[in-house]
């Protein structure tokens, strides 16, 4: 893995220990960024079936969404938060 590139998508999070359900455009882009180099340089082959993915996984950031598109919704953070809860327990060995 690559320190570097895996510390700059952390660094730009906040680091509470909470889940982030926003950021800005600027932070979002930075982010998504740093993940297309980080799968540039993986050497795992077929890395969403690997053993390697097995464990425990904590949700830091779940990909974010623009809210310049998405339907203004006062349920909205509520069904990302619980989108984000079943993902995190998804990845669970």
């Amino acid at each position: 893995m690559e320190p570097s590139i895996a510390s700059a998508i952390f660094d730009e999070l906040p680091d509470d220990g909470k889940p982030v359900t926003s950021v800005s455009k600027e932070t979002r882009a930075k982010i998504n960024e740093a993940i297309l180099k980080l799968e540039s340089v993986n050497p795992t082959e077929d890395p969403t079936s690997s053993p390697l993915l097995n464990g425990v996984w904590s949700l830091r950031y779940s990909g974010g969404y623009d809210d310049d598109w998405a339907v203004n919704s006062p349920t909205r953070p509520i069904a990302l938060f619980v989108y984000g809860w079943i993902q995190s327990r998804t990845f669970r060995a």
